[in-house]
């Protein structure tokens, strides 16, 4: 099925109307994964290592940190942090905290549960 172009969500309102942790939307095409994700402080995604694929975040709303190899990196409305494939990460927040990943789609990973994050789904 062809996606139509030009696809643009309220990302702040899928954020506004979203009241549990976790992906509150995400996109997928042939080649890309974008995931709009939110944590209340003191939670997020715990310690891992993703062989898969870089990951880029965007800082949307709130104040966090993601821990690259133990390096603390401040994730705040604007920061844009390149996750290089391979490194031991973790995402905390430290308020009310809303980001967007994108990375190549790997079809594999899409299945395997990572520790810390629950999904709730594509809210398209």
């Amino acid at each position: 099925m062809k996606r139509p172009a030009g696809l643009t969500p309220d990302l702040i309102a899928l954020y506004a109307d979203s009241p549990d942790e976790g992906v509150c939307w995400s996109e997928k095409t042939a080649d890309l994964n974008v995931n709009l994700v939110a944590w209340s402080p003191s939670h997020g995604v715990d310690p891992h290592v993703n062989e898969a694929c870089d990951v880029l975040l965007v800082g949307l709303h709130g104040r966090g940190r993601v821990e690259i190899d133990a390096n603390p990196h401040p994730v705040l409305t604007g920061s844009v942090i390149l996750i290089p494939r391979g490194s031991t990460r973790a995402i905390i927040a430290e308020t009310r905290m809303l980001y967007l990943t994108s990375h190549v789609r790997q079809p594999e990973t899409f299945d395997v549960d990572l520790p810390g994050v629950k999904t709730r789904g594509s809210l398209r």
